[in-house]
Formats: structure tokens, C-alpha cells, sequence
């Protein structure tokens, strides 16, 4: 109870002296994908869900694009206009990588599955098109390895928004 109070403590002091809410997330995209490849091979619909709220735009993100009145593919406006559609997103995803990790054992790829790195260098570019400057976005596949073959994925376009990597668009898992 009392780590609890601490907890909530902290959020609201943070909330207070910076006016943002705190973002769930990655500091850095290879992060972002290591941790990925885990939760894929636990199976574990839970493990793959809490990644999943990680990854994807939240309150905290959507209060800091707020306000500074930045909009990326029509976030943070859709989410304002339907706040219940951040759960569809999470469901949906929560399918879709739980399904790719099935399939991967299907095809005798997961036990082993291992991160090897990016197809490229990675190189973060400035936002700037959607009106601030400090988001960052990056679009890249990781690269994986098995037994039985090489595996490349993408959780799409990911920004760096209020100091967390976030995916914005369509995963492509194959």
C-alpha cells in the first residue's frame, strides 16, 4: 500500500511540475525491438498486451501532442473524437503479434529466435511537418535469426514523443 502511495505520489508531482502525463515506452528503438522479440516468443497473450500498451500512442502521448498542437496521422484529433479507440488498437494488436507468434512456432522458428540488428543504420530524422521539431521518426525492420531462417518485421512508423519510441501506423509482420 504504502509503494502504492509513493507511486501515485511521483505521477502527480511529475504531473504538476512538468503539466505532462507520463508516457509508457522505449528510450531507444533497438529497445523497442529486443524487447519484442521476447514477448513474441513467451506466447503469453498478457506479456504481448503490456508490450503492446508500450508501443502504441497513450494518454501521456496524446496530453503532450495535445499541448503542443502537434498532429501525426491524425493523432491525437481521432483519439480526442473516440477515446474507447486506443482499446480497439490494443486488442487488435495484441491479436496480431500473439497470431505471428504462433505462426513463427508453427514454422519451427521461435524457440530459438534471436535479435540480430537493423536491415539499416538507424537514423532518426526530425518531425517537422507536424509541428514540432522534437518528435523523432524512424521507419526500420529489425532483423531476427532461427534455425530455419532470417526474419524481418516492423512495428511501423515509430515517433519519439515525449522521450518514448511509439508505433504510429500498420505493423508489418510476415
Amino acid at each position: 500500500m504504502k509503494r502504492l502511495k509513493l507511486t501515485l505520489l511521483a505521477v502527480c508531482i511529475s504531473i504538476v511540475s512538468f503539466g505532462t502525463v507520463p508516457s509508457k515506452g522505449f528510450d531507444s528503438i533497438e529497445s523497442l525491438y529486443k524487447e519484442s522479440v521476447e514477448v513474441i516468443k513467451s506466447k503469453d497473450r498478457q506479456k504481448i498486451r503490456e508490450f503492446i500498451e508500450k508501443i502504441i500512442p497513450d494518454k501521456g502521448t496524446i496530453t503532450y501532442m495535445n499541448k503542443r498542437k502537434c498532429e501525426y496521422r491524425r493523432i491525437p484529433r481521432v483519439i480526442n473524437q473516440s477515446p474507447q479507440l486506443l482499446d480497439s488498437v490494443k486488442a487488435h494488436y495484441t491479436e496480431k503479434l500473439y497470431n505471428y507468434s504462433l505462426k513463427l512456432e508453427r514454422m519451427n522458428q521461435l524457440d530459438d529466435l534471436k535479435f540480430e540488428g537493423f536491415e539499416r543504420k538507424l537514423m532518426p530524422e526530425k518531425l517537422n511537418e507536424c509541428g514540432c521539431p522534437e518528435i523523432l521518426f524512424e521507419e526500420i525492420f529489425v532483423k531476427c535469426s532461427s534455425k530455419e531462417a532470417t526474419i524481418s518485421y516492423s512495428f511501423g512508423e515509430i515517433l519519439k514523443v515525449n522521450g518514448k519510441w511509439k508505433s504510429f501506423t500498420n505493423f508489418k509482420l510476415w
